[in-house]
């Protein structure tokens, strides 16, 4: 009697590298917070950056390889982009499943990043991360949002001009 077929299909593996380090980032408009974790999940390092391309190069470069927890936002788009470029692995959590972060009662940015980075040590899926849009797509829509907000400027000054010339 013949085996059936699925027993015969061995699942293979992901391969990924070992993840040693586990870094979370709050980022702010001129500095980010980091915190960094270990495998055991101590705290090895802890401080911050300025958010600019040339101190993330500057100060990602040494690193060995690392997964990198940030929420989204305005700067994580380039940021997570420069950060794999660098080899790191790379995940942008979104932001509707941080509650525990954005609500907490003890919120800094330095309390931000360490629960940033505990999440993506322990189980980064909890972090629900996303991918963002393509440059391109990126682009056509900072077009479309711009065209909205030049309509709606023209229309509140018409509206406006109309309303301050109908009394006289």
């Amino acid at each position: 009697m013949k085996k059936p077929a699925q027993h015969l299909i061995a699942e293979v593996p992901r391969k990924r590298a070992k993840v040693e380090l586990t870094i979370g980032i709050d980022l702010g408009d001129v500095w980010s917070h980091y915190c960094t974790l270990n495998q055991d999940g101590e705290v090895v390092d802890q401080g911050r950056f300025r958010t600019t391309p040339k101190a993330i190069q500057t100060w990602f470069t040494d690193v060995p390889y690392a997964r990198v927890a940030m929420e989204a936002g305005v700067h994580s788009i380039w940021i997570s982009e420069q950060l794999e470029q660098l080899g790191h692995e790379v995940i942008v959590a979104n932001v509707r499943e941080l509650r525990a972060i954005s609500h907490s009662d003890r919120k800094s940015d330095d309390v931000d990043a360490e629960k940033l980075a505990r999440y993506a040590r322990l189980d980064p899926e909890i972090l629900r991360p996303i991918s963002h849009r393509t440059v391109e797509q990126q682009e056509a829509l900072t077009l479309i949002r711009a065209r909205e907000l030049l309509v709606r400027l023209r229309t509140a000054a018409v509206n406006a001009v109309r309303g301050l010339t109908k009394a006289c």
